[in-house]
């Protein structure tokens, strides 16, 4: 299960999600001293972490549930649609291509 984005700078980009976050240019989103990625509103505050890894020309993002509380369609589907809405909102030109897995 993963969120896969396809960019000839995965590292740069990488830093200027945190770089955005960081300036609160992007709202919702967070990140611990993991590099994890949390999405902060109500709905799903701290219900999962997106780990990046970053390879030669992908920047993937796997996710982390909480200790005892099974992993859900819903808040899977609400990590990874957010982050790709963040990410076409104002990484827009920094990728050529984003792949969600299904929630299985």
């Amino acid at each position: 299960m993963a969120l896969v984005i396809y960019t000839a700078n995965p590292a740069e980009l990488l830093a200027a999600i945190k770089k955005s976050i960081d300036e609160k240019q992007v709202e919702n989103w967070s990140y611990d001293s993991d590099s994890d990625f949390a999405h902060t509103p109500d709905l799903c505050e701290f219900q999962a972490w997106l780990r990046p890894a970053v390879d030669q020309e992908t920047l993937k993002f796997g996710i982390l549930g909480k200790k005892d509380v099974p992993m859900t369609p819903l808040i899977y589907g609400v990590y990874f649609s957010k982050f790709a809405e963040l990410l076409f909102t104002h990484f827009n030109n920094d990728f050529s291509l984003i792949q969600i897995d299904s929630f299985k």
